[in-house]
């Protein structure tokens, strides 16, 4: 679990180090109902080789703020 914008840096600069040359793209429109969204995405190598897919749930608070956030993985 990530808590707060520090977290987060060290998350994101560890998927830099263990994952270079690796960029998320969101694929479809997303799927939003009452405070919470569904976000598919791929993995791409620069050569455009899916190396993982899946989907974010996030959930959002009565303020429009992003108050947790789940990834899930599907099998290639």
């Amino acid at each position: 679990m990530i808590d707060g914008i520090d977290e987060l840096l060290l998350h994101i600069g560890a998927a830099q180090r263990f994952m270079p040359g690796i960029h998320m793209e969101r694929r479809g429109a997303i799927r939003h109902t009452q405070g919470t969204v569904l976000a598919d995405w791929v993995a791409l190598k620069h050569d455009g080789q899916v190396v993982m897919q899946g989907a974010n749930v996030f959930l959002f608070g009565a303020n429009g703020t992003i108050e947790s956030a789940t990834g899930l993985v599907s099998p290639t």
